[in-house]
């Protein structure tokens, strides 16, 4: 009897080591998040920190969100990708074409989502809007379109303005974006002041167009191109003492003090890429999602401004705002 006990008990104990071993719970997957500023873009990460805990991916539990910045300095950009990349999450969040192209030279295969990327198949980042193709995908903003309409809102709303200084950095530009700016400009008959700062402080290129006497100014992208410029107060200094006017790209900007901002609702964009994240943790392949496309725009004046710098904003302008700051 007791052999017969002996032989059932080997017999189990080589059953049991024939099943397959179960590990402990599996370690949260990482979630990469790529940004300009840990205060800036607050924002970003907190919406997409709400749309992981309202799909049930818990922090500490299922993912681990690390953040990284390059606190506005884009030089940073390319090695902090590597970065990234090197800690081989599960997938990479950003926000804006500088970012997603360090990207796409850093990772061929690490799923890749932005939050705002003007053209990105013109820039070569996905195959097409249907079918991104390639390990990138997210909301592809209209922010040429937005430009355009800036400049709309600038000739109706100052109609005797010739000289226009475009402010920006135009290395970060697609030649489709430059052409456009230039064709719009012809058409409304503005002589385009060409105000680059991809290379020169804003401050010194603000002195240098300023001899130009320009009439209106249309700023474009960040002005933070170097660490610690301070390029949007030093945009308001000039304004403040020339009172020339501007129609920023930002409703954060003219809340702060700026005349005028047109663009895309950015909480709407934040929301639809952070759903795309999710569903990549759930198994989606970015190679066969479609890209989406922003389609809200939030137009900003502030009327207290426009009273401060003596600037008449004829009602046909007022009456199409979605907010007016008095």
């Amino acid at each position: 009897m007791n052999r017969w006990v002996r032989c059932a008990g080997s017999l189990l104990a080589i059953a049991y080591s024939l099943l397959p071993t179960v590990d402990a719970a599996d370690p949260p997957r990482q979630v990469a998040v790529l940004i300009d500023s840990k205060v800036g873009d607050a924002n970003i990460v907190q919406g997409l920190s709400a749309r992981l805990a309202a799909a049930k991916l818990l922090e500490g539990r299922d993912v681990r969100v690390v953040v990284m910045s390059n606190e506005q300095d884009l030089a940073r950009i390319p090695a902090l990708a590597k970065a990234a990349v090197a800690s081989k999450p599960a997938v990479i969040y950003t926000t804006h074409e500088v970012w997603v192209e360090a990207l796409k030279h850093a990772t061929t295969t690490i799923p890749v989502v932005f939050s705002s990327v003007t053209e990105p198949v013109e820039r070569g980042f996905v195959r097409s809007l249907a079918r991104s193709g390639t390990n990138l995908v997210g909301v592809a903003d209209r922010d040429r379109e937005a430009t355009m309409k800036r400049l709309e809102l600038l000739r109706e709303a100052f109609p005797h303005a010739r000289r226009l200084m475009v402010l920006g950095a135009f290395d970060h530009l697609s030649k489709g974006d430059v052409l456009a700016i230039e064709q719009t400009s012809k058409r409304l008959k503005f002589t385009v002041i060409r105000a680059d700062i991809s290379t020169t402080p804003v401050a010194a290129t603000l002195a240098n167009a300023d001899r130009q006497k320009p009439h209106a100014i249309l700023p474009f992208g960040t002005l933070d191109v170097r660490p610690g410029e301070r390029g949007v107060d030093t945009l308001f200094e000039y304004v403040n003492r020339r009172r020339i006017p501007v129609v920023f790209s930002s409703s954060r900007v003219a809340e702060r003090g700026g005349l005028m901002s047109l663009q895309e609702d950015a909480k709407d964009q934040v929301r639809r890429s952070a759903e795309m994240v999710v569903k990549i943790l759930n198994g989606s392949r970015p190679s066969e999602m479609a890209i989406d496309q922003a389609d809200k725009f939030e137009f900003v004046i502030n009327l207290k401004v426009a009273k401060q710098g003596g600037f008449a904003i004829p009602s046909s302008v007022l009456l199409r705002a979605d907010r007016v700051i008095e």
